[in-house]
């Protein structure tokens, strides 16, 4: 196409044409097309086409080939947030494409680590087309500010050459995009020539018809009253999932709202798939597509800006559906409608105080029907968490075809969700990742709700997980059907006594991910330290100081043949001070030290140096020099764990009684961290290269980080400082941490959980014979009661009982509802049973 032919939005359809440039490269380079060869790397083609498709057309309707530009502007004045949609996607479905071609020879944990690096590239683009003075945006003025100067035109040639309508279209146009009813004070509604037709729907507060405006079907709203309300935010909404406004005027003390017309609503479209299919309304890939559309215009008006929209009415029949016969996928096209109960809001989150209009009672979230009289009629806040319970009402009724809580009385249904914590049905076949994004979406406490930019990057895997995109399902791997937690959230494992849910003292609180990073939970404090061999906690020795030609001196200028290892904070070396003692010295990476002034780096040294117990490595004394950070620790002999149990360091098979006792030993050492330190510390990176052992195989803990720590008497706000999930490794990050940087104890817990396992099977999380993860395979040997096949074979085990309960200890730890994970005291205890 050539752009001389376009004639709205040239700077939009150019810079969208460079994008698509970019997306062909990519499909026409015949290495990468000689890759693509199987059904899932076809089904990725396909959805990158299907968005190419929509780039395409976009394009063409600004070419205004079916009508004049003046006609075409009615819905093309503004189509930044639909090429915003657009780049995002392409974005997405070709990195997946990517991943998808690479995943037929790649090792699993490499596969995973190249989705997540599709989120963030997807994360960071859509912060950067959000930007001002981003390429799009400076697009979308140049065109605005070129579509204002060809109206200008038509206003000025009104008494000559313009005809009647094209003015009143003209001011129309004006009006809309300045955003100032002055400009189009005297038009009437009958110059909008707007002809009656069929009524569509009527209720309480009014009705809405079929009318014919300017050649096109349109819907008009008739209000009972005068109320500009949702005129008001409509007009302001730009987006290709919120249905278009039009036009509002008042007439004989009744508001009109002229706007888009949709064929059918969302409540209506599925009841007929359900007739028609005689069982589920939509095939996965498609209710996912629908979920997703719905969660992109939520996640729209949440940020909006200058002032954010809260919808508070969503529901089925509030959400229109456009069919798609072309489309071969069987995707339609949804948008939000009904912005009649909408508010602005500007930033609460807090369920505390509440508008009178509440929304519709099935759909609508429990603390919303529970404020106080005396707050009743305050209107200026609305917790947008209660949008993110009503939207998992309609995924589940997506899925299912059937209306939430239909058979509970509306009078109770808010008591029993409140008391019973009853929620609508999922399907049984219903994935993990999908599952987890609804049922984090309806959780009772308003602040553990994922936001929508939440929303709809789980929604967004969860689709290409739909499609087999790629041969490892990431998302099985970190939300599987298999856990625990979905075969009977209660307990799934009989270990000879009951697991109780260790119970929050204080609220919890969701991160987004580009808000708000630390979750942390306020627990009941223990008196005692576990672990410690008295009951008297040792006192710290005083700081050792080492000067930096001393630490220089003992690692024989940092040598590189003396290097221990390296990880996210720096490099350790062996070190051999004066007197001949063995010692770790860690030189922190440049970033982290330049962030930690002097007073701030002895701090937390101070901090570490009281961290006293057998199982964890103990920091000795600390060295400032210039910019450089260093830290250094006793040296532990045996290496690591992994050394050891996956790489036979010293051709030594350990057995049972040994591996049993470092089990113990961790979790002791994670008990010391979590309970028995103030302020208490997360260590995050719990894994077999993190365990050392020393000269009797006892295991120590290292790599632990006081700048890690959050104390669990302060809740982390969206106001506070947050952080990004970025200690940890693949497969042993707990999936609240790795998806969404949701922080807890629990987190510690999950990953030992997959280093029990890996201690019994003697395989790393992605080393099995089959096409499973470790976690995987033993809960589906769980579920064959088979689980001894798990057992490293160069065992010889005497006492079956005792391996199958660090088995099952490890299944309890790796539950994906992080509340359903036993606590690490109740971990003690139960590695502790005979």
């Amino acid at each position: 196409m050539d752009l001389d032919q376009i004639q709205l939005n040239k700077h939009l359809c150019t810079y969208l044409r460079k994008r698509l440039r970019k997306t062909r490269n990519v499909l026409e380079d015949r290495t990468f097309i000689r890759g693509a060869t199987n059904s899932s790397q076809q089904r990725a083609f396909t959805e990158v086409n299907l968005v190419m498709k929509r780039a395409e057309d976009l394009e063409s309707k600004c070419m205004c080939k079916q009508s004049s530009w003046l006609d075409a502007a009615i819905t093309l004045a503004d189509i930044k947030e639909e090429v915003l949609e657009i780049v995002l996607d392409l974005c997405f479905w070709t990195s997946m494409l990517k991943v998808a071609v690479a995943d037929s020879d790649t090792e699993e944990s490499k596969v995973v680590r190249s989705t997540a690096e599709v989120v963030k590239k997807h994360e960071d683009l859509l912060q950067k087309l959000l930007e001002e003075g981003s390429s799009l945006q400076k697009a979308a003025s140049d065109d605005r500010d070129h579509l204002l100067a060809k109206l200008e035109k038509v206003k000025k040639n009104h008494a000559s050459r313009s005809t009647v309508d094209e003015y009143i279209l003209s001011l129309y146009l004006w009006s809309r995009i300045k955003e100032d009813d002055r400009f189009a004070a005297d038009v009437e509604s009958k110059q909008l020539k707007v002809r009656p037709g069929i009524v569509l729907g009527s209720g309480a507060s009014g009705h809405v018809s079929e009318v014919t405006w300017l050649q096109q079907k349109c819907a008009l709203k008739v209000l009972k009253v005068v109320d500009e309300k949702e005129a008001t935010i409509l007009r302001g909404c730009n987006h290709p999932h919120i249905v278009r406004f039009f036009w509002y005027w008042e007439h004989q003390r009744k508001s009109h709202i002229l706007m888009e017309w949709m064929p059918a609503d969302l409540y209506t479209y599925i009841q007929g798939q359900v007739e028609k299919n005689g069982g589920k309304p939509f095939q996965l890939h498609v209710a996912i597509d629908i979920m997703l559309q719905i969660a992109k215009a939520m996640r729209y008006l949440h940020s909006k800006k200058p002032r954010k929209i809260v919808h508070r009415d969503l529901k089925t029949t509030n959400i229109l559906v456009q069919p798609n016969i072309n489309n071969a996928e069987g995707y339609v096209l949804v948008k939000l409608a009904d912005f009649g109960t909408s508010k602005f809001y500007n930033r609460t989150e807090t369920p505390s105080l509440q508008t009178p209009e509440k929304g519709t009672t099935m759909y609508a979230a429990p603390e919303v029907f529970k404020q106080e009289p005396e707050r009743a009629n305050n209107t200026s806040n609305f917790p947008p968490k209660a949008d993110v319970w009503s939207f998992a009402m309609v995924c589940s009724e997506i899925l299912t075809g059937e209306v939430p809580f239909r058979n509970i009385r509306k009078a109770t249904l808010h008591d029993e969700i409140k008391k019973s914590g009853i929620r609508p049905n999922l399907p049984p076949d219903c994935p993990g990742d999908l599952h987890f994004c609804i049922t984090s979406c309806w959780d009772q406490n308003p602040t553990k709700r994922p936001t929508f930019v939440e929303v709809c990057k789980m929604l967004k895997l969860a689709k290409a997980a739909s499609l087999g995109i790629t041969r490892l399902d990431v998302h099985k791997l970190l939300f599987s059907p298999n856990y625990p937690t979905f075969a009977n959230p209660r307990n799934r494992f009989d270990l000879n006594m009951p697991l109780r849910r260790d119970k929050p003292t204080s609220s919890q609180s969701w991160s987004s991910l580009l808000a708000e990073k630390f979750l942390h939970f306020g627990w009941t404090k223990r008196k005692t330290l576990v672990g410690l061999p008295s009951t008297t906690q040792p006192q710290p020795s005083p700081t050792i100081w080492y000067s930096f030609n001393e630490l220089k001196w003992a690692t024989c200028d940092f040598s590189p043949n003396l290097k221990l290892g390296e990880g996210g904070f720096g490099v350790v070396y062996k070190g051999v001070l004066l007197n001949g003692e063995e010692v770790a010295v860690r030189s922190l990476r440049s970033d982290i030290s330049s962030n930690l002034s002097a007073d701030e780096f002895l701090n937390e040294v101070d901090h570490m140096r009281h961290i006293l117990h057998r199982n964890i490595v103990q920091l000795k004394g600390c060295c400032i020099h210039r910019k450089m950070r260093l830290l250094v620790h006793e040296f532990v002999k045996n290496g690591s764990l992994a050394e050891t149990l996956f790489e036979g360091r010293g051709n030594r098979v350990m057995d049972w009684p040994i591996r049993q006792r470092i089990c113990l030993e961790v979790a002791l050492g994670l008990d010391y961290l979590h309970d028995g330190v103030q302020p208490h510390i997360i260590h995050r990176n719990i894994k077999a290269s993190n365990i050392l052992l020393d000269s009797n195989l006892h295991a120590k803990i290292a790599n632990y980080f006081t700048w890690a720590m959050i104390s669990k008497d302060d809740m982390v706000t969206e106001d506070d400082m947050v952080t990004e999930p970025d200690v940890g490794t693949i497969g042993h990050m707990a999936p609240e941490y790795l998806m969404l940087g949701q922080l807890s104890e629990k987190i510690d817990i999950y990953s030992l959980g997959v280093l029990l396992l890996e201690i019994v099977s003697g395989r790393r999380i992605f080393e099995t014979t089959t096409n499973m993860s470790l976690i995987q395979w033993a809960s589906e040997l769980n579920e064959k009661n088979n689980l001894l096949e798990l057992v490293d074979s160069r065992l010889n085990i005497e006492d079956n009982q005792m391996i199958l309960n660090v088995i099952h200890v490890g299944l309890l730890c790796v539950q994906l509802d992080p509340t359903l994970r036993p606590s690490m005291a109740r971990v003690v205890a139960m590695l502790k049973m005979k």
